[in-house]
């Protein structure tokens, strides 16, 4: 009997351990603190680099453009899911190139020629199994921006979650690298100020057929996201 016994102290040492555990206030669940923030702060950064190629008749046209917004805002806990607030949205840096080159000339265009800058837009933030997806993209243009007969449409960054499905340039099939799926656990936002990157690649080339003759449209982008939730107490 008696060489049983510590056998039995041992076994006895874990239980108790397990029972402070449980009956711990604020232990339960491990993802979010005794106490809940009262606000979040949002921060997100888009960083992208592409290019395009195209031609008509003897004309090439290709393009390249650079594209830097950063978007802010606040969200607040609304029952079982959050409710966000759209603060500002500012393009810091936004370079863009067009040259047209034929066997008679070569014409170049800039940024200021073109009149339609890209736009950031968020839409919405989506908890769903979990996880908080957010759902944003930046408006695309049409190019050439010369004064070509026939343009085609450049689609710009989308994350997974945005219903943005253009029927002659779906975003989603064309994600050859990485990911556009933008999401953050939900348990993370609580105890700690929160940041994670995203990055892929976007590419596009077709073959289009335009008076009686086809052409090659090759688009294609790279992206940088970093997301930043900061949680408030007071």
């Amino acid at each position: 009997m008696n060489d049983r016994l510590p056998a039995r102290r041992l076994f006895l040492l874990p239980l108790s351990l397990l029972c402070f555990w449980l009956l711990a206030p604020g232990i339960q669940d491990a993802g979010r603190p005794a106490e809940e923030p009262l606000w979040w702060d949002l921060k997100v950064e888009l960083k992208t680099e592409g290019e395009y190629r195209t031609q008509e008749e003897e004309t090439v046209y290709s393009g390249d453009f650079q594209l830097t917004v950063l978007w802010t805002g606040t969200m607040e806990r609304d029952s079982e899911d959050y409710r966000l607030f759209h603060g500002r949205s500012e393009i810091t840096r936004w370079n863009a190139r067009e040259i047209a080159s034929s066997p008679a000339s070569a014409e170049t265009l800039t940024s200021r020629d073109f009149r339609d800058v890209p736009d950031f837009n968020m839409e919405y933030i989506l908890k769903k199994e979990g996880q908080l997806h957010f759902a944003f993209f930046v408006n695309g243009f049409y190019a050439p921006r010369n004064e070509s007969a026939e343009k085609d449409f450049i689609p710009l960054p989308s994350t997974e979650e945005t219903q943005q499905n253009f029927s002659e340039a779906n975003y989603r099939p064309y994600v050859v690298t990485g990911s556009n799926r933008v999401c953050l656990e939900e348990r993370d936002i609580y105890d700690r100020a929160c940041h994670k990157e995203f990055a892929w690649t976007w590419k596009r080339q077709q073959w289009l057929f335009k008076e009686k003759r086809t052409t090659l449209f090759t688009a294609r982008h790279q992206a940088r996201v970093h997301i930043s939730v900061t949680p408030h107490y007071k």
